[in-house]
Protein backbone atom coordinates (compact mmCIF):
# COMPACT_ATOMS: atom_id res chain seq x y z
CA UNK A 1 0.00 0.00 0.00
CA UNK A 2 1.07 3.37 -0.73
CA UNK A 3 1.87 6.03 1.51
CA UNK A 4 -1.05 8.40 2.18
CA UNK A 5 1.93 11.58 1.64
CA UNK A 6 -0.50 14.26 0.49
CA UNK A 7 -2.82 15.59 3.40
CA UNK A 8 -5.59 17.93 3.16
CA UNK A 9 -5.24 21.25 4.39
CA UNK A 10 -8.51 22.13 5.88
CA UNK A 11 -8.63 21.76 9.86
CA UNK A 12 -10.54 18.87 10.89
CA UNK A 13 -10.85 16.56 7.52
CA UNK A 14 -8.64 13.90 7.98
CA UNK A 15 -8.37 12.95 4.08
CA UNK A 16 -4.84 12.47 2.82
CA UNK A 17 -4.06 11.12 -0.72
CA UNK A 18 -1.09 9.35 -2.30
CA UNK A 19 -0.89 11.61 -4.98
CA UNK A 20 -1.11 15.05 -5.29
CA UNK A 21 -3.29 15.05 -8.35
CA UNK A 22 -5.54 13.13 -5.78
CA UNK A 23 -5.69 15.89 -3.26
CA UNK A 24 -6.58 18.67 -6.02
CA UNK A 25 -9.87 16.50 -6.89
CA UNK A 26 -10.31 16.27 -3.60
CA UNK A 27 -10.20 19.52 -2.68
CA UNK A 28 -12.95 20.73 -4.75
CA UNK A 29 -14.99 19.19 -2.55
CA UNK A 30 -14.38 21.56 -0.21
CA UNK A 31 -13.83 24.75 -2.12
CA UNK A 32 -17.10 23.88 -5.15
CA UNK A 33 -14.85 24.00 -7.92
CA UNK A 34 -16.48 22.22 -10.98
CA UNK A 35 -13.73 22.90 -13.82
CA UNK A 36 -15.32 20.48 -16.17
CA UNK A 37 -18.57 21.63 -17.78
CA UNK A 38 -21.24 19.70 -19.81
CA UNK A 39 -20.91 20.54 -23.62
CA UNK A 40 -24.33 19.66 -23.97
CA UNK A 41 -26.37 23.29 -24.08
CA UNK A 42 -28.88 23.34 -20.98
CA UNK A 43 -27.57 20.66 -19.08
CA UNK A 44 -25.64 22.78 -16.64
CA UNK A 45 -24.08 19.52 -15.23
CA UNK A 46 -20.36 20.66 -14.19
CA UNK A 47 -18.00 17.59 -12.51
CA UNK A 48 -15.04 17.67 -10.15
CA UNK A 49 -13.01 15.28 -12.15
CA UNK A 50 -12.61 14.81 -16.20
CA UNK A 51 -13.46 11.05 -15.57
CA UNK A 52 -16.86 12.02 -14.02
CA UNK A 53 -17.32 14.24 -16.95
CA UNK A 54 -16.66 10.68 -19.17
CA UNK A 55 -19.53 9.19 -17.32
CA UNK A 56 -22.18 11.79 -17.59
CA UNK A 57 -22.22 12.20 -21.14
CA UNK A 58 -23.01 8.46 -21.51
CA UNK A 59 -26.92 10.18 -20.00
CA UNK A 60 -26.99 11.67 -23.34
CA UNK A 61 -25.56 9.82 -26.11
CA UNK A 62 -27.26 6.45 -24.14
CA UNK A 63 -23.95 4.92 -24.68
CA UNK A 64 -23.66 1.51 -22.37
CA UNK A 65 -20.92 -0.52 -22.77
CA UNK A 66 -21.00 -2.28 -19.52
CA UNK A 67 -22.67 -5.54 -20.59
CA UNK A 68 -23.80 -8.14 -18.00
CA UNK A 69 -21.76 -11.55 -18.43
CA UNK A 70 -24.85 -13.71 -17.57
CA UNK A 71 -25.22 -15.78 -20.39
CA UNK A 72 -29.00 -14.89 -22.06
CA UNK A 73 -29.20 -11.75 -19.48
CA UNK A 74 -28.52 -9.00 -21.97
CA UNK A 75 -28.46 -5.90 -19.27
CA UNK A 76 -25.58 -3.37 -20.37
CA UNK A 77 -25.21 -0.61 -18.09
CA UNK A 78 -23.59 3.33 -18.43
CA UNK A 79 -21.07 2.97 -15.87
CA UNK A 80 -19.38 0.14 -13.74
CA UNK A 81 -20.73 0.54 -10.33
CA UNK A 82 -24.49 0.32 -11.84
CA UNK A 83 -23.28 -2.88 -13.35
CA UNK A 84 -21.63 -4.28 -10.11
CA UNK A 85 -25.17 -3.43 -8.71
CA UNK A 86 -26.90 -5.22 -11.23
CA UNK A 87 -24.71 -8.09 -10.72
CA UNK A 88 -26.28 -8.71 -7.73
CA UNK A 89 -29.38 -9.51 -8.56
CA UNK A 90 -28.13 -12.57 -10.27
CA UNK A 91 -25.44 -13.64 -7.32
CA UNK A 92 -27.69 -12.78 -4.30
CA UNK A 93 -24.85 -10.78 -3.08
CA UNK A 94 -26.05 -8.79 0.00
CA UNK A 95 -23.22 -6.71 1.20
CA UNK A 96 -25.12 -3.86 3.71
CA UNK A 97 -25.58 -5.48 6.72
CA UNK A 98 -27.63 -4.39 9.72
CA UNK A 99 -25.77 -2.99 13.02
CA UNK A 100 -28.48 -4.02 15.48
CA UNK A 101 -27.43 -7.05 16.82
CA UNK A 102 -29.29 -9.77 16.04
CA UNK A 103 -31.64 -8.09 13.53
CA UNK A 104 -29.71 -10.82 10.41
CA UNK A 105 -31.37 -8.02 7.77
CA UNK A 106 -28.93 -7.90 4.90
CA UNK A 107 -29.15 -5.56 1.53
CA UNK A 108 -28.02 -5.35 -2.34
CA UNK A 109 -28.18 -1.78 -2.43
CA UNK A 110 -27.09 0.67 0.46
CA UNK A 111 -30.82 2.60 -0.10
CA UNK A 112 -32.40 -0.51 1.34
CA UNK A 113 -30.13 -0.63 4.39
CA UNK A 114 -31.25 2.93 4.83
CA UNK A 115 -34.88 2.61 4.57
CA UNK A 116 -34.45 -0.42 6.71
CA UNK A 117 -32.88 1.60 9.54
CA UNK A 118 -35.28 4.36 9.30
Amino acid sequence: MSARRFPCAVPGCGYAATQSAHLVAHARTHSGERPFPCAVPGCGYAATVSGSLVAHARTHSGERPFLCAVPGCGYAAANNYTLVRHTRSHSGERPFLCAVPGCGYAAALARHMRTHAA
